[in-house]
């Protein structure tokens, strides 16, 4: 398997910080990309969490009644 030199060059530059103009906005543009990224999956989840918990009454709601209407005790 052979190594791309230029890419591992591009690699030790950013990371050293020793990146010309051109190659720096190449690594700004990638850490803004996983930033929007990270943020829409954080959004997502938060959302999911936030939907899963509302419907947690309405599904306990749902089961209480259910109990009552089959004359089970349930307190």
């Amino acid at each position: 398997m052979s190594r791309n030199p230029y890419k591992t060059k591009a690699i030790t530059r950013a990371i050293t910080g020793a990146a010309t103009m051109g190659e720096a906005s190449e690594v700004s543009d990638i850490s803004r990309t996983n930033a929007v990224v990270t943020a829409v999956f954080a959004l997502g989840l938060g959302l999911g969490l936030l939907s899963v918990v509302g419907y947690a009454q309405a599904s306990h709601d749902v089961a209480h009644d259910s109990r009552h209407a089959f004359s089970f005790p349930c307190h």
